[in-house]
């Protein structure tokens, strides 16, 4: 299982789909090569994620022009991505023995990560953002309330954030219902895996690299 990080604002790199493929084939071919190298793998140690998809509300057609406007952004940006109403995106929960890593869309306010750490304390839990697609600022409903830099750059509509609460809170379940028995080889639920750029979600391997980690 694995984290691919999308593309972040002051990422000096060209913004491509082409760029995104190349930097995806570079991740995961280092990752092979990290995995060869392990001499065994422990018994006492179980690897289990697991992927769901998630539609996210938009904000108004209006105030997608005033998102593209402020962030001064491309027209081209996300292609149709931002015309369906819903951003399709998805949520990811990876388990490595006690830890919990929880894989979000975009940049997360703290509160949803501070909310998704209390659910799941005393375990361990670590909220990673960016997590295989950039739905830009992810904010709790409350913050929509204020007029800021986070909200004007939100194409979200509000409630998103914690629909994704919800959603990554129901994947950690799943995998901890999985983790149950598993044992090493990796036990993982293939899902689609994307690397993100600026004019959309390109398609990479990671589903062939974790089949590829499993075998």
């Amino acid at each position: 299982p694995v984290f691919r990080k999308a593309w972040y604002a002051g990422q000096p790199h060209p913004r491509t789909f082409r760029n995104a493929a190349r930097l995806g084939h570079i991740l995961a071919g280092a990752a092979l090569q990290a995995v060869e190298q392990v001499p065994e793998c422990r018994d006492d140690v179980s690897v289990v994620g697991a992927v769901q998809a998630v539609s996210l509300p938009l904000k108004a057609q209006h105030e997608l022009a005033q998102f593209r406007t402020f962030m001064n952004l491309d027209p081209g940006f996300a292609g149709t991505r931002l015309d369906a109403g819903t951003f399709d995106t998805q949520v990811q929960a990876l388990a490595i023995g006690p830890t919990l890593y929880i894989g979000l869309p975009g940049e997360p306010f703290v509160e949803l990560g501070l909310d998704l750490r209390q659910r799941f304390s005393p375990s361990r839990a670590y909220v990673v953002g960016y997590a295989n697609d950039d739905a830009r600022y992810v904010l709790h409903r409350a913050a929509y309330l204020e007029n800021r830099y986070d909200t004007w750059g939100s194409m979200l509509a509000p409630g998103t954030g914690e629909m994704l609460v919800e959603a990554a809170y129901a994947v950690v379940q799943e995998v901890r219902r999985d983790r149950e028995g598993a044992a090493c080889p990796l036990r993982v639920r293939l899902g689609s895996f994307h690397a993100a750029s600026a004019f959309g979600v390109h398609a990479t391997t990671g589903g062939e690299l974790l089949g590829a980690m499993a075998s």
